[in-house]
């Protein structure tokens, strides 16, 4: 059996943290007088509470398809840090759960601390680990927009990936975007996804982590799913992920 990361920790992570933001996004293009909501603020709330979510897995591994699979991600708040030398805030998430098909069974662990800036909340960086120790850091801090309505996509940045923590061995990098969709049947609401695009030293397309969350008007922000796609790759098929919050 081959082995492939299951989550990335490195966007459950840096999804949930808080950002200051400049205006609102672009591309798509909202309705007219069509409701804002503050995606920032949103991600704020997020890292500042200690969230438990029990999740049900499915999708396929390996080509095979899951059977049965169940999980638990954990996030504490946000506590104080440094990074690079300066003043920071730290997050940590965690994922444990297990997973089976026909033919095998795997335990899924994974964790990460996310570090941003104390003092702006733009992202600067964070340690993941599943198999082995990786460190991602933006070239500049990320900051996520303040104001965004249903139609609207942007880019937020993208981060380096390296293996080694003097940022010495380069491993890739990851594009982070995002797109607010309408929340159908609650106008006070809107759904936005927030994608991870991993691509190789080489820049080969990977695998691609997408997350939808529930915004609401009043700044509250909750994960409803996590959708993992894996390319096909030689000696292993396009494997697909879901990971859905349990009510």
């Amino acid at each position: 059996m081959h082995s492939r990361i299951w989550t990335s920790l490195v966007a459950l992570a840096l999804l949930s943290v808080s950002a200051c933001g400049g205006g609102g996004g672009s591309g798509g293009g909202p309705m007219p007088g069509a409701a804002s909501f503050n995606l920032a603020a949103g991600l704020a709330n997020l890292s500042g509470s200690t969230v438990t979510a029990n999740l049900t897995i499915s999708g396929t591994v390996n080509g095979f398809e899951i059977t049965a699979g169940s999980g638990q991600l954990s996030q504490s708040a946000a506590v104080a840090a440094t990074f690079s030398g300066a003043p920071a805030s730290a997050q940590t998430t965690m994922l444990s759960g297990t997973v089976s098909t026909s033919e095998f069974s795997n335990l899924v662990e994974s964790f990460s601390i996310v570090q941003y800036d104390s003092s702006t909340y733009a992202l600067l960086g964070l340690d993941t680990n599943y198999a082995v120790p990786q460190y991602v850091v933006a070239d500049s801090p990320l900051e996520f927009p303040s104001t965004v309505v249903a139609g609207d996509t942007g880019a937020i940045g993208i981060m380096e990936v390296y293996d080694d923590s003097l940022l010495k061995d380069f491993a890739g990098a990851l594009n982070i975007n995002y797109a607010v969709h309408v929340n159908s049947g609650s106008p006070d609401s809107v759904v936005v996804e927030l994608t991870e695009q991993y691509v190789d030293p080489r820049n080969v397309p990977g695998q691609v982590f997408q997350y939808d969350y529930l915004l609401t008007a009043a700044g509250d922000m909750s994960l409803l799913s996590l959708t993992v796609t894996y390319p096909e790759s030689p000696g292993i098929p396009m494997d697909t992920l879901f990971l859905s919050v349990q009510p």
